[in-house]
């Protein structure tokens, strides 16, 4: 089977060829923006207990 074969049986747009390289790069962002805000909480919290 080719590649244009196998992207025959998706359904919904966004599922062919780069969907993998989408769903990591949104993962990979949602990672680091997660990190960030945890930190920046973190900070906040740290901040308001200490004073």
């Amino acid at each position: 089977m080719s590649k244009k074969e196998n992207n025959l049986y998706y359904l919904l747009p966004g599922q062919g060829r780069g969907a993998r390289r989408r769903y990591l790069r949104n993962l990979i962002v949602a990672l680091i923006v997660g990190s960030l805000t945890a930190g920046l909480l973190f900070l906040v919290f740290w901040y308001y207990n200490e004073h």
